[in-house]
């Protein structure tokens, strides 16, 4: 039975005392210049917490009109096992850690396996803790402290000598991942009963009762939640953790995969590694990092809000700003792997915008807000100088070539009634049949029965609209933005990054002003049905390009309650009349694609109220329909133009992964549950 050499702390010292804070000036300088340029090309509002992660992380890496280096990540899954898994507490037995991480290197078949893969991400695997010999392995990362902690509702987890250990462990892998180039770490774990030592870990330090730190985990029954949280009590009761003190709550109540995972957070910031943290096992890790050394605060960001009720209290205490609500309880990188992702956008965006800005005006380096001169002669200067580059850019690619340009004919018709109750009065149904099919798949990929939250709706949603129960990779993608006819000679350089990472075609469609309703629903009813014969999903926008952004104008169809102000016969008079146009080609799509099995991503709340007031009218478009904000994405951005829905294309991206690279429990030889909504279901 071989296991690591305990250590004496040096490492750890010695990597604090490299740790230094970001530097703010520099970041908001970047903030300032990723602003101005979106705005410039097309008046983007890139949202508070996307941009705040991008401007950390190219803080680190800046060289001044030099383009970002893009991501480079490293997903790191640390696997150990826990005594208290004795004690039934989860939903499957120990020896799941081990069957896991077997699935990891060998069978490739687990949803961190299918994450990486979209991200493209390369996948570490490291055993702190395996109750069993794993030595041979092929591929794993061997740092074995112990074989599992002992049960800590007996006493401590682990001895404080070993906690320190396992956290040296993970500053060395964090080492190892700088000196390969990494600039990334998104970390995950696998420890049956894990989440157990996470609650007691946030009730020490965030002080609250277990109830409230105790979830269900792998989704347990009722019962044995009852169980857990009286586990959790009595962990507490006998180790009496100093929430003051990192290292002793995780040697007393913690894992060894969660003492590895705080040395990754500590070891990452001392690299300048940007750190994304995925769910409550993760968040735990990071609230001891942050116990031993606050600075590391500037290094890690939360990605999205868990199914743990520990998880929003943890993201409250380190004050993150989690922009995601993905209804996920697996801890294997998920969120932090979509994170990841948008920052890769960003960050090609941002090239993007560059190339463009330096290609218009190499020589001008003011990134000054004009409001912030205190001189009045300079500010307008300024403003002149932004008019004339704004025309500059509206000019200087009439067509490039990865852009699609569909005008709006200059003809006038009359629509009857026929026209619409064709599309309201017969719209499909889905395949049910597909989708019970599809969801028994899912639900016996080796993970928690149900722990995929939205990617599982997606995917089960997109089988039903696909007629089949395994959606591929062949899904064509493109995303169409509405807007005005001169607006075609735009430049959307910071879209098109978005919408190539998310494998889908750009397509512009040009409304011309000074028409009727029905010409412009006739519009985008032809472009409807012509998209959805090449397209399974297409994703919807209306480019908000007159001053105001489309959180205003989605207020004036809502009431007070947030409810729809209006009937669906009338919202369309009641909005401004600049946007009828658009409103009007927007629901032509929309009705003509979903009545053609099209899925429709929708970008911003602006689109969501006007799909809402459809529904109204056809509810059986419903099902056809994917709100990404503020259901999925919290993104607080006033005009998306198109950003939210190229994200939520890669959305569905992420539920062919986990449909098409993921293994069953069958064809993984992974261990079912034995409780919960699993136990019987899964096989």
């Amino acid at each position: 039975m071989k296991t690591i050499a305990l250590t004496d702390g040096t490492l750890l010292k010695e990597t604090i005392a490299k740790i230094q804070p970001t530097d703010n000036d520099l970041a908001i300088e970047i903030t300032k210049k990723l602003i101005k340029m979106a705005n410039l090309t097309n008046g983007q509002d890139l949202g508070i917490a996307p941009t705040l992660n991008f401007c950390v992380y190219a803080s680190s890496r800046y060289t001044e009109n030099e383009p970002i280096p893009e991501v480079k990540p490293a997903t790191v899954i640390c696997c150990g096992d826990h005594g208290v898994s004795k004690m039934q507490v989860s939903a499957y037995p120990q020896e799941t850690t081990l069957h896991m991480t077997t699935n990891y290197l060998i069978s490739k078949g687990a949803a961190a396996n299918a994450f990486a893969n979209l991200i493209g991400s390369n996948l570490l695997v490291a055993d702190f803790g395996i109750n069993a010999e794993t030595e041979d392995l092929p591929g794993l990362l061997y740092r074995k402290i112990a074989y599992g902690t002992d049960n800590s509702s007996e006493g401590p987890a682990m001895s404080r000598e070993q906690a320190i250990t396992a956290i040296e462990e993970g500053i060395k892998i964090a080492n190892e991942c700088a000196k390969l180039g990494f600039n990334v770490i998104i970390p995950g774990e696998m420890g049956i009963s894990n989440t157990t030592a996470s609650a007691a870990i946030v009730a020490s330090i965030c002080k609250l009762t277990p109830e409230q730190a105790t979830g269900r985990g792998t989704n347990i029954s009722d019962e044995r939640l009852k169980n857990k949280q009286k586990i959790v009590a009595q962990i507490l009761d006998v180790n009496k953790p100093n929430p003051d003190d990192g290292i002793d709550v995780m040697h007393k109540v913690g894992g060894f995969e969660l003492a590895a995972i705080t040395g990754l957070i500590i070891g990452a910031a001392a690299n300048k590694i940007t750190v994304f943290l995925d769910g409550l096992n993760a968040t735990a890790s990071a609230l001891i990092a942050a116990k031993i050394c606050p600075v590391t605060k500037y290094y890690f960001f939360a990605s999205h809000i868990g199914a743990e009720p520990a998880h929003i209290h943890a993201v409250k205490h380190l004050a993150l700003r989690p922009f995601m609500k993905m209804d996920f309880r697996l801890g294997e990188g998920l969120g932090s792997s979509l994170a990841c992702d948008i920052l890769s956008m960003f960050i090609k965006g941002y090239n993007n915008l560059l190339e463009e800005y330096k290609a218009i005006s190499p020589c001008d380096d003011n990134i000054e807000n004009p409001d912030e001169s205190s001189d009045e002669d300079s500010s307008k200067n300024i403003l002149n100088e932004i008019k004339e580059i704004e025309e500059m850019i509206k000019n200087i690619v009439k067509n490039p070539s990865d852009i699609i340009y569909e005008e709006m004919p200059d003809t006038t018709i009359t629509l009857s009634d026929k026209t619409f109750n064709y599309y309201t009065m017969t719209m499909p149904d889905l395949d049910n049949e597909a989708m019970e099919n599809c969801q028994k798949r899912i639900d016996n990929l080796a993970k928690p029965i149900y722990s995929l939250g939205k990617i599982e709706q997606i995917a089960v949603e997109l089988a039903g609209i696909m007629q089949t129960e395994l959606p591929d990779f062949d899904c064509n993608k493109s995303l169409l933005c509405i807007g005005y006819n001169p607006e075609k000679k735009q430049n959307m350089p910071f879209l098109q990054a978005f919408t190539k990472q998310a494998n889908a075609k750009l397509v512009q469609l040009a409304i011309a002003p000074d028409h009727s309703n029905d010409d412009y629903f006739e519009f985008g009813r032809t472009m409807g049905e012509h998209y959805s014969l090449y397209n399974n999903v297409i994703g919807l926008s209306i480019l908000t390009a007159d001053g105001s952004n489309s959180d205003c104008i989605a207020e004036t169809l809502k009431d007070e309650k947030g409810n729809l102000k209006y009937s669906a016969t009338e919202f369309l008079q009641k909005l401004p009349a600049y946007y009828r146009p658009h409103v009007s080609t927007f629901l032509g799509v929309m009705l003509s694609a979903a009545h053609n099995h099209t899925m429709i991503v929708l970008d911003d709340e602006f689109s969501t109220i006007i799909a809402n007031y459809a529904i109204e009218l056809c509810s059986d478009l419903q099902p056809f329909i994917l709100p990404i904000t503020p259901e999925i994405y919290q993104l607080n951005a006033k005009n998306s133009n198109g950003i939210n829905a190229a994200i939520g294309l890669r959305l569905v991206d992420s539920a062919l992964h986990m449909l098409n690279d993921m293994k069953t429990f069958g064809e993984a030889q992974v261990a079912v549950a034995n409780d919960g909504p699993g136990a019987g279901r899964q096989s």
